[in-house]
């Protein structure tokens, strides 16, 4: 499996087991965050007060309590340690991934004081670090900033990506109310084109203080099926429509996790609203659509979702394979191949999505397939 040299743009890893306390400032240790079982057994965060799923929210878009695991392999060993999650890579033809949080990006900024904010997403950071130093020409990280101070967000990219490694940052679709066109996160995309790492704007499932990205649904499966292309809508219009790509010339966005089937019509949706209401977005000196095609945007892709149309409306430099390795709906083991096997694509077209358009995204220093 090995031969399909994939490079996984979107995988995952658990932080349930690690002693946070041990890993924050003296000041922050009574704080730290810990897991504690629901009422059904189920294991959820407690974070300064704050319960991760929300049990607040019971009914109205909580995390799912049954046991999702059933519906897949997930939560494997390689979530937690990275010599288990090699073989796991081999198994699915996986020569690179870039890893992602689980818990910790919705509620390292689940809080009012920056500060901690600050502490949590270095220690998670020093962490990711760590776990990918088993195996560093393989094994990548995508860094959380504290996004309550931006400045402070801007100084944590800086360490993480020249002491640590990271090759991205981690972004919500929104944070505290803010699109991601706003100002305030400047700083933020000034160091990170400065730095050349891209910034990946991951979906989430609606929960989080601060990382809501549509309303809660009574039904989970529902919140579930929104929020993720939802938000990342919510995040592209504000990037590309917002000005970000023109006030930053060489910054790169990614919106992972959501698919890409929703991209040609919201594309076509945006260009038709600036050009009938240029006057809402002066800015622009190019229509969204050509900043989607323009080697800046990319998508990661579900491995079962039909591609085809997709790639005739996009080209085949936007959208990236990803493994989500292993959430309780990833395809694991068969992620990569489920995309391998396909009749309806070319050669070059795969080439693309499992490896190539990663490597560009990411700025990895990895030969590109021939």
């Amino acid at each position: 499996m090995r031969a399909l040299h994939a490079i996984d743009a979107d995988g995952h890893v658990t932080e349930d087991r690690v002693d946070w306390a041990a890993r924050l400032p003296e000041q922050f240790r009574d704080r730290a965050p810990t897991t504690v079982p629901d009422e059904h057994g189920r294991r959820q965060w407690l974070i300064d007060g704050y319960y991760f799923p929300n049990s607040l929210y019971e009914g109205k878009g909580r995390w799912a309590t049954m046991p999702l695991e059933a519906r897949s392999r997930a939560n494997p060993a390689g979530m937690r340690d990275p010599r288990a999650r090699l073989p796991d890579m081999d198994e699915e033809g996986i020569d690179l991934a870039v890893l992602y949080g689980t818990g910790f990006a919705f509620f390292a900024t689940a809080t009012d004081d920056w500060r901690f904010s600050q502490a949590l997403c270095r220690a998670w950071n020093d962490w990711a670090a760590e776990y990918c130093a088993a195996e560093p020409a393989r094994l990548k990280f995508a860094a959380l900033v504290p996004l309550g101070e931006a400045r402070a967000a801007a100084e944590e990219t800086e360490r993480a990506v020249r002491e640590l490694g990271s090759v991205g940052l981690t972004f919500p679709p929104t944070y505290a109310g803010r699109s991601l066109d706003q100002t305030y996160f400047d700083p933020i995309y000034e160091a990170a084109q400065r730095l050349d790492v891209p910034i990946c704007v991951h979906a989430n499932n609606g929960a989080g203080k601060y990382c809501e990205a549509l309303g809660r649904h009574d039904n989970w499966l529902i919140t579930h099926a929104l929020s993720m292309p939802m938000g990342l809508c919510h995040a592209l219009a504000s990037v590309v429509c917002g000005g970000v790509l023109e006030r930053f010339p060489t910054l790169r966005v990614a919106f992972l996790e959501g698919g890409v089937g929703w991209l040609p019509f919201f594309m076509d949706r945006l260009d038709e609203h600036v050009e009938k209401l240029p006057s809402l977005a002066p800015w622009l000196t190019r229509s969204p659509s050509e900043h989607i095609r323009g080697g800046r945007v990319f998508l990661t892709c579900e491995p079962e979702e039909d591609l085809q149309y997709a790639l005739s409306r996009l080209g085949d430099g936007v959208i990236m394979y990803a493994s989500d390795y292993a959430h309780w709906d990833s395809e694991f083991p068969e992620s990569a191949r489920k995309i391998a096997d396909r009749d309806e694509l070319t050669a070059t077209q795969k080439a693309r999505i499992l490896r190539d358009n990663a490597l560009r995204f990411y700025g990895l220093p990895v030969p590109a397939t021939v």
